[in-house]
């Protein structure tokens, strides 16, 4: 990490800028089950007539009450802000390599770890390894687990290969200093021929261009092979000299067997009937060699050029994609996307900080526009979510496009919030494109991947992103969208996979879509016999058999089933917020009482108990634990609850352990503090996370998992689960300490060099998390149109709001003064716990803070009003 920077506040981004006129640029378990399940979902929707009002597609009435309008900063140059290698080291798993904003292809290089480090592949690329497989077409970004990587392309010479090479198996090296990458470019060169290598991106549409020393014997390899996947099959079309259609059938990252197309298209004839390479004739991995020295004349022509249109339809469509968006040369292209990178970025404006920070910041903002990918043909045909093993080509509506690589467990905690506030039209579409993924699907996705269920990670965490979306900008859904929004949220809240899963042909994750609860609202008791009467959410567990996810163990048991548990109660707790706004009372109730199921998993500490003393053993008064199906506390073999301790997938917490776990009830932090023991017991054990370190000398009392990163104390920063957790001490009677955790994160978990990211980054999470926080914002629950604040880093910082602008300013700002001496929203104080609604920005209107570097004058709560 990047801790030795020294942080300063008074350069002014217009002095490190150079400015741009961007207008002038080239722009279920069972039947009964399933019954239940819809016939919750069928009774939602019948309670109400459903108007025939249609959602307001006018952005700007949004803007109604503004009556000021500030000055408005210039457009600026601002991809000379970003480095694309920050995050392709340790274990950011980015990639650096072209890509237009949300593109549909991604251009980067791809390494090979030579069987040393797989999980460092995840993206196809990492910073440590200088061998090459090829330039590839598809790439996920941040990812903890590997997937894409489709068809590469690899230039060489005669000459380059060393002699009984063969040509699939072929591995030049990248010569790293060579290595240079901006907003929609990379470039390299090969240690082996000298080759030097371009490449580009627009939306749909990859470009490289291949430089060859003199004399060259030109060659390009289209390498086909199961890199990053479980299986491959390949198949080649030459159309011309000059074309080549690529299609791949293959399946990764749990999805079911999926294609993609490929036309590709070069600006030199090749010698006819290219040569296949391949072990035997049912080999995944094989290589079409194209020869470009096609006369004695040729070998005059240094620069060979190609173009690669990318589709997930037919081979038509890739064509098609061809036709319609490869029209540019590769400069044309390469100036084209930068353009479109300058607009996103400029939709978020700053003054002040140091280049460093700026870097990191316009870094960070650049990677949550990387994905969710378009997802849909220049003439909106897309292959829909998959019902069995086939998938369904439709036509996308003109003004709902479809998007793809959806990390919802992951970006539902920021990207989405921060969406709703840089991009606000595009927050609306990426949720009205989940609620049509449910309706071709049965339910939502967790972690979709085109088209697919891959099933990864825990709950239902899309309704989160709906509830943001639809509180946020009402008028922005019909009616009959905010039904169908609903329906989804409840048909997916209690969906079991033990059948269904067998209907959809997957073979493996059992996570696919996991039991989301043993005991589906309580209304199955360990036998699976109905429960006659409401379960009762502050009951324990063994008074009342209800409400919670069996631990492993135990009959009915569950892998990670604390996470369930709590991730559940969040998530129907988003729930309550879609039945609000679809005027659904009883789903309300219902909902509600489900969201306060997290109180099942609470253990308070017992000075009458030696093993759950946790106030003596651990300075903690109490720990989220696992439960078994009788209602007893799970404990490990030797009959004691150890919260340091954790196992991957097969463990009682996702990623983590209790201590991370703990804290995550974002719905209710209230009732978290209340339950702990009030003010003082909450405030001592988020110092006592923040500073606790497993002091045992049992290496096994002290574990962590691969995604355990970013410590501070037993806090794991660089994994989701513990992102809000800085953020609660503004829910205390020292709310200063926000502040202090919050700066020694942005100054030491985050940074300008390519390992400063703490860990995955998550298709655009750990990126949301420092652009909101730099902004000196959070939104502390996914689903709730409620902000909290914290130290920011720039001077100014200006968001377009609809037609109007929301401004945070930050008087007396610098390194030293990390500490808020006052703060108020559009002239007034903000809302209890260092509060305030999304209400009160979306008008636009300003943010100001005063700051300070003396704690004693830091802000204190009864400054604030009471509501």
């Amino acid at each position: 990490m990047n801790k030795g920077n020294t942080v300063k506040h008074n350069l002014s981004l217009l002095s490190l800028s150079i400015v741009v006129a961007l207008g002038g640029l080239t722009a279920c378990n069972d039947d009964s089950n399933d019954k239940v399940a819809e016939h919750t979902a069928k009774s939602a929707t019948e309670q109400l007539p459903v108007k025939t009002t249609q959602a307001t597609e006018n952005w700007s009435v949004i803007n109604a009450s503004k009556t000021t309008t500030p000055e408005i900063l210039p457009a600026t140059d601002l991809t000379q802000y970003v480095d694309p290698f920050i995050g392709t080291a340790k274990t950011g798993h980015t990639f650096p390599g072209a890509i237009a904003p949300n593109g549909m292809i991604q251009m980067t290089p791809v390494t090979d770890d030579m069987g040393t480090d797989w999980w460092a592949e995840c993206s196809g690329y990492h910073d440590k390894f200088d061998t090459l497989i090829g330039f590839g077409h598809t790439a996920l970004s941040g990812t903890g687990i590997n997937g894409l990587s489709n068809f590469q392309m690899l230039p060489f010479t005669n000459e380059s290969m060393p002699d009984g090479t063969k040509i699939e198996s072929y591995r030049p090296h990248l010569n790293k200093t060579t290595e240079e990458a901006s907003p929609g470019y990379y470039h390299v060169k090969l240690k082996e021929g000298n080759i030097d290598v371009k490449l580009t991106a627009t939306e749909r549409i990859g470009y490289h261009k291949y430089t060859f020393e003199d004399g060259a014997n030109k060659k390009v390899s289209l390498v086909l092979n199961a890199f990053n996947k479980d299986y491959a099959y390949n198949h080649y079309e030459v159309v011309d000299n000059r074309t080549v259609r690529v299609q791949q059938t293959f399946r990764s990252f749990g999805t079911i067997e999926q294609t993609v197309y490929f036309y590709v298209q070069f600006d030199h004839d090749f010698v006819d009937n290219p040569v296949y390479h391949k072990e035997d004739e049912w080999a995944e991995d094989g290589a079409l060699v194209l020869d470009f020295n096609t006369s004695p004349d040729s070998v005059k022509d240094h620069v060979i050029n190609a173009k690669v249109a990318i589709s997930y339809t037919s081979p038509e469509g890739a064509e098609n994609n061809f036709d319609k968006d490869a029209t540019r040369s590769f400069d044309e292209a390469r100036e084209y996307t930068k353009a479109e990178w300058n607009k996103k970025l400029n939709e978020t404006k700053v003054v002040g900080g140091t280049k460093d920070q700026l870097v990191t910041f316009y870094t960070a903002l650049y990677h949550t526009n990387v994905a969710p990918h378009i997802y849909q043909d220049t003439d909106g045909q897309y292959r829909t979510m998959s019902r069995g093993n086939s998938a369904e080509v439709k036509q996308a509506p003109q003004d709902s496009p479809v998007f793809s690589v959806y990390s919802l467990w992951d970006t539902f905690r920021a990207l989405h919030p921060l969406k709703t506030i840089l991009e606000p039209k595009h927050a609306v579409e990426l949720a009205k494109d989940l609620i049509r993924k449910y309706q071709e699907g049965g339910i939502l996705p967790k972690w979709e991947l085109h088209g697919d269920y891959t099933g990864t990670m825990v709950a239902y965490p899309a309704v989160a992103v709906l509830a943001d979306a639809i509180t946020k900008f009402p008028d922005q859904f019909t009616d009959q969208e905010k039904q169908t929004a609903l329906e989804a949220a409840l048909r997916s809240s209690v969906y079991k996979s033990e059948n269904d899963v067998k209907d959809y042909g997957w073979e493996n994750y059992d996570k696919v879509q996991k039991t989301n609860l043993q005991f589906v609202d309580g209304s199955l008791m360990a036998d699976g016999t109905p429960e006659t009467t409401e379960c009762d959410p502050l009951a324990s567990a063994k008074d009342s058999l209800c409400g919670f996810v069996p631990a492993k163990g135990h009959d009915h048991g569950n892998n990670e089933s604390v996470s369930y548990g709590l991730e559940m109660a969040n998530f129907d707790h988003a729930i309550v917020n879609i039945a609000k706004a679809a005027h659904k009372d009883d789903v309300v109730k219902t909902y509600q009482r489900r969201s306060q199921y997290w109180h099942k998993y609470w253990n308070a500490s017992n000075a009458d108990n030696p093993d759950e003393n946790w106030k003596e053993k651990y300075n903690m008064t109490g720990f989220m634990r696992p439960i078994w199906s009788e209602g007893e506390w799970a404990t490990s073999d030797d009959g004691v609850f150890h919260p340091y301790q954790t196992v991957h997938e097969t463990g009682d917490y996702t990623e983590g352990t209790a201590w991370q776990w703990t804290w995550f009830v974002p719905q209710d932090v209230e009732g978290l503090k209340q339950v702990m023991g009030g003010n003082d017991d909450f405030l001592s054990n988020l110092k006592e996370v923040f500073s606790n370190t497993c002091d045992s000398k049992d290496e096994s009392e002290c574990t962590k998992t691969a995604d355990m990163t970013g410590m501070i104390g037993q806090v794991a920063f660089g994994n989701e689960p513990s992102h809000h957790i800085p953020f609660l001490y503004n829910w205390t009677s020292e709310p200063w300490h926000t502040q202090e955790v919050v700066d020694q994160i942005q100054r030491t978990l985050y940074g300008p060099h390519r390992g400063d990211i703490a860990g995955n980054e998550d298709v655009g999470q750990m990126s949301a998390w420092y652009v909101m926080s730099a902004m000196g914002l959070y939104q502390v629950s996914g689903s709730d149109p409620v902000l909290t604040v914290a130290r920011p880093i720039f001077d100014k910082v200006q968001v377009p709001m609809g037609d109007g602008v929301f401004t945070i300013t930050a008087e007396n700002n610098s390194a030293q003064n990390k500490y808020i001496k006052s703060v108020t929203i559009n002239g007034k104080p903000l809302h209890k716990n260092f509060t305030f609604d999304f209400s009160q920005m979306k008008a636009g209107g300003e943010l100001h803070f005063v700051m300070t570097n003396d704690v004693n004058q830091a802000m204190k709560p009864d400054q604030l009003t009471k509501g």
